[in-house]
């Protein structure tokens, strides 16, 4: 093993991303002569949009490593995730070539790997008895708001009324959704918490029954992703998934 060791801004980042490739060097050239050889970099930051709050950092970088190992995962590579709860899609960038070649995913033995396509909500207000209620901004979910994606298929009978794909869990239990706000305000006649959404231009807006627990105090989670681990490509085979436990 070999380290760089030098003071601030002697330019030990731009050295190692000229070898990696990604910058270009001013004088002189770079030779690489390991038959086979791959280059693996890791940025030391991470890159941000606009807007992205603390929370987003905190997230991001508790996952960096992961993620930053499937970003260069080649054919034969096996990434091992270790214990943790990941709130995020895992998209393959690509797949293995064979049964010999394939890229594992697996979790790290005798440790408890959760990937989940929920989030965690806050900032409820009460709407009513035992109903709680929650405004969110659309940017969140980006692409797929679940709260706006109806069920539908020859194989689904809807009774009537719409199904969204989105689902409210309070403490890791399912509420359902009910047809009409009326329903949630009066959801103490129903033997089963109920809840149900509004989506706008901006927000999407729920309302849930929680009875008597404090959803501020308590875990409530929201459907989020489309998928836990999916790629976005057809076409990536060869690719081995162990260990992991997916859930909302």
């Amino acid at each position: 093993m070999v380290g760089l060791v030098g003071p601030n801004g002697c330019g030990k980042t731009t050295l190692l991303r000229i070898i990696a490739g990604q910058e270009s060097a001013d004088t002189g050239s770079v030779r690489l002569h390991v038959p086979g050889l791959r280059l693996g970099y890791l940025e030391q930051g991470q890159r941000y949009a606009e807007g992205d709050t603390l929370a987003d950092f905190l997230q991001v970088g508790e996952r960096a490593l992961e993620t930053a190992a499937a970003r260069v995962a080649q054919p034969g590579d096996v990434i091992t995730v270790h214990e943790g709860v990941y709130r995020e899609r895992i998209d393959p960038p690509r797949g293995g070539l064979s049964d010999e070649k394939r890229i594992t995913y697996r979790a790290a033995p005798g440790e408890k790997v959760v990937i989940k396509g929920s989030e965690v909500v806050t900032g409820w207000t009460r709407a009513g008895k035992g109903v709680w209620k929650v405004s969110i901004p659309n940017a969140l979910f980006g692409k797929y708001n679940p709260y706006k994606d109806v069920i539908h298929g020859d194989w689904f009978n809807g009774r009537g009324r719409d199904h969204h794909t989105g689902e409210v869990y309070l403490d890791g239990v399912a509420l359902a959704e009910a047809a009409s706000l009326d329903d949630v305000m009066k959801a103490a006649e129903s033997s089963r918490p109920l809840w149900y959404c509004e989506v706008d231009d901006v927000n999407t807006t729920i309302w849930a029954d929680f009875r008597d627990a404090d959803p501020n105090a308590a875990c409530v989670e929201i459907h989020v992703r489309e998928s836990c681990f999916y790629p976005d490509t057809p076409g990536r085979n060869y690719i081995t998934v162990r260990g992991f436990r997916m859930s909302q």
